[in-house]
Formats: C-alpha cells, structure tokens, sequence
C-alpha cells in the first residue's frame, strides 16, 4: 500500500513536470510576450 501511493506520487509529479514542460515550450514558441518576466525562458 504504501509503495503504491509512493508510485502514485512520482507518476504525478513525473506527468507535472511533462506538463509544464509542453506548457512551456509551446508559450517560448507561440506567446512569449504574453508571459510575465522569468516565465518561459
């Protein structure tokens, strides 16, 4: 049980990151003068 939700919790945070990551790069690449300083790179 306890591994489990470990493993529930890396999922998570591993798809978050995935996430951000898309979010990110399709903000540098399509409305990077919409985003506020330090976001986007």
């Amino acid at each position: 049980m306890v591994r489990r939700k470990k493993t529930d919790m890396i999922e998570q945070k591993l798809f978050g990151n995935l996430t951000w990551l898309a979010a990110s790069h399709l903000s540098t690449h399509y409305v990077p003068s919409k985003l506020p300083a330090g976001m986007g790179g």
